[in-house]
């Protein structure tokens, strides 16, 4: 896990995706998470894992991605 606490271009974002193996994003209410769309917009490689609370928005359109209930702890283990 890194925390890097400051502004971020645009490109070491991506750059920052593009080395993740997996994102997790474990939203517990939101409308169109874009992390979500990013990670995948920035992986042309089609590598890395999306697991995606189902209690976000972007759920409904990232049905590639790894649907998990955030409050079930098991399934997030499993997944």
């Amino acid at each position: 896990v890194l925390l890097v606490i400051k502004h971020h271009a645009q490109e070491q974002v991506y750059e920052i995706y593009r080395a993740a193996d997996i994102c997790m994003v474990t939203s517990l209410h939101d409308g169109m998470n874009l992390v979500a769309k990013e990670f995948v917009a920035a992986r042309d490689d089609e590598q890395g894992v999306l697991l995606l609370s189902t209690f976000a928005g972007a759920s409904r359109e990232l049905l590639e991605a790894l649907i998990v209930n955030p409050y079930d702890t098991a399934m997030m283990s499993e997944a």
